[in-house]
């Protein structure tokens, strides 16, 4: 079966009757490891892990596999087997065959999870993907983990910074996303960071100026800083912006493709707004996810544009993105050239 999201997932282990197969994939990290290791403790005694759980890589042949899946489990009734980073796109035929017999047919004796880490996987795509959904059946579950949505990922912070007890608002919350990112692996440490801080200076509320002062902004997070300089005619700070991030050894190509990224952004949003759509809309369109403040952003800095100052805002990035591929002019002076291009760009509008 194929779970339709993570609630139902949980739903599924909290009635504690395992499946005897599971695959884990998607784009958060964070929560393939939390569910695996809920899995693991599942269907394994950790007092007898050393003989019922047997962790393999990508690489590990189906015979093996099969050896292993098959074997009895030592003084208890299940054992777990884990592979990560299983590419079933590469598989020849032969273990191809082998992979989707072993599938079909798991004993009651084994848990077998599949994990992916580095491995893209598209269910949808595929055609071998398509097959190990069909052979997976009842006796198996499927699932994507995706990255939670912010009012989701605001409850997991607030979840996170009590365990410290300490507190923190939604619009921190939302503040700490935009500065830092949307990763809950790394949230949890800042959240982590900035209790301790908090806690050391007698205080048990985490505060929107300890997050700047302890949380340092990603590349993303001070390239939008740039959008919003030249959003209000604030020429200086946007070169003072671009200064830090060379400063910081951040790639031009980065920056310009970063850059490109919002005002693409700030043009979905004019053009929404102009059709009478909101928020919501261009979220759900273009699955924004957990990432629905920079949406929120956009409708407020694209107010200072018209739509053709976006439009040329935009030619003006896909020039400089191939002066910084093909040309032999520095590429600071590359971007240079282009906020200055896009100030022009801005004044016109």
């Amino acid at each position: 079966m194929i779970f339709r999201d993570e609630q139902q997932f949980a739903e599924h282990l909290k009635e504690k009757q395992l499946l005897r197969f599971y695959f884990l994939y998607g784009e958060e990290r964070y929560l393939k490891q939390q569910y695996l290791n809920k899995l693991v403790s599942m269907a394994v005694d950790k007092d007898l892990a050393m003989f019922n759980l047997h962790r393999f890589d990508g690489k590990v042949s189906m015979d093996v596999l099969s050896d292993v899946v098959y074997s009895f489990p030592v003084m208890a009734e299940t054992r777990c087997v884990v592979v990560t980073d299983l590419d079933v796109e590469k598989l020849g035929a032969s273990e191809s065959e082998k992979l989707l017999g072993l599938i079909s047919s798991v004993p009651e004796t084994c848990v077998l999870i599949f994990v992916t880490d580095l491995v893209e996987v598209n269910l949808k795509k595929s055609a071998k993907y398509k097959k190990l959904v069909d052979k997976t059946g009842r006796t198996g579950g499927i699932i994507e983990l995706v990255k939670r949505d912010a009012a989701k990922l605001s409850q997991f912070m607030r979840q996170e910074a009590a365990k410290y007890k300490c507190s923190i608002s939604a619009d921190n919350c939302r503040y700490l996303m935009e500065r830092c990112t949307d990763n809950m692996d790394v949230l949890k440490g800042e959240i982590r960071k900035l209790a301790e801080f908090c806690l050391q200076n007698g205080r048990d509320e985490i505060r929107r100026e300890d997050i700047t002062e302890c949380c340092a902004p990603t590349p993303d997070s001070s390239i939008y800083d740039i959008t919003k300089a030249i959003s209000r005619g604030n020429y200086n700070d946007a070169i003072k912006c671009l200064d830090e991030l060379l400063y910081r050894r951040i790639e031009p190509v980065v920056i310009m493709a970063t850059l490109s990224g919002f005002y693409i952004d700030l043009y979905r949003a004019k053009v929404a707004n102009l059709s009478g759509k909101n928020t919501a809309d261009i979220v759900k369109t273009f699955s924004y996810g957990s990432r629905a403040f920079v949406v929120d952003k956009a409708f407020r800095e694209s107010a200072s544009y018209s739509e053709q100052s976006l439009v040329d805002s935009l030619e003006v990035l896909r020039r400089g993105d191939e002066m910084l591929k093909g040309s032999r002019v520095e590429d600071s002076i590359i971007l240079q050239q282009t906020l200055t291009r896009l100030f022009a760009c801005r004044r016109r509008g």
